[in-house]
């Protein structure tokens, strides 16, 4: 009777063991497919949607301006993103370098004396940022450069990015600096002309178009530098005509 009550005792120990590991084997099975699943590799897709975004929004585009990479595209592509990282720096200098050309061709459109002497401090600024736009985006196209010449892409992709950089960062590079030589000396004339009348202002009346100088030799050296002016506007309507083709959204008439 003893024996026949260990017996017993042993077959439901072994039982209730059986019982309480099943769950766990399950579970375990559970955490191993998931950490399976965490393992798959997506590369084949991050890569699909990275050359999809490429020859479809970047490649096509009109003007030096990528469009902005959506959030969700941003996500599928995965660790590519570090390599449109290379395009997206460059486009930074690009954008600052359009948006201080497109200012200056605008208030560079002056039509009367009041016009110059209220620009004068901006265009001032915009002198500076000239020159410096002027140094940084060369700069940023070595950058871009040196940097894609370093990153490791599937031949499919390559030819994908190959195109999508020479549209977003060759042609820009290549079509901006050719704006600067038509605004600077247009640039450099106004300046010349607000400094003189901020210097007479007190000699110089102005109310809309109309300009009174009672000085003649003060007329005479106004009208030279406004004359001076005015012989720079076919330089500045094709400076303009220009910049509207690299920044076609942001053009206004």
């Amino acid at each position: 009777m003893p024996m026949g009550f260990a017996g017993s005792r042993t077959i439901f120990e072994c039982t209730s063991a059986m019982r309480w590991r099943a769950p766990w084997r399950l579970a375990a099975c559970v955490l191993a497919a998931l950490a399976l699943a965490g393992c798959v590799d997506r590369e084949p897709q991050q890569r699909a949607a990275f050359i999809h975004w490429l020859d479809g929004r970047v490649a096509p585009m009109q003007g030096a301006v990528a469009p902005p990479m959506p959030d969700d595209t941003r996500e599928a592509i995965g660790g590519y993103a570090r390599h449109y990282a290379v395009i997206e720096a460059f486009q930074t200098e690009m954008t600052q370098a359009l948006r201080v050309s497109g200012e200056a061709t605008q208030l560079l459109s002056v039509h009367t004396v009041e016009d110059l002497l209220a620009r004068r401090d901006r265009l001032l600024a915009l002198r500076a940022e000239l020159h410096r736009v002027q140094a940084s985006v060369p700069k940023a196209l070595v950058d871009a450069r040196r940097a894609r010449a370093d990153l490791i892409q599937a031949p499919g992709l390559k030819t994908a990015y190959d195109a999508a950089f020479a549209a977003a960062v060759e042609r820009p590079a290549q079509a901006l600096p050719p704006l600067w030589p038509l605004i600077e000396p247009t640039l450099a004339s106004a300046l010349q002309a607000a400094d003189f009348i901020a210097l007479r202002q007190g000699e110089i009346a102005s109310e809309g178009p109309l300009t009174q100088v009672r000085d003649p030799s003060v007329r005479d050296a106004l009208n030279a530098r406004l004359v001076e002016l005015n012989l720079h506007s076919e330089a500045l309507g094709q400076a303009r005509t220009r910049w509207c083709a690299l920044a076609p959204a942001e053009c206004t008439p």
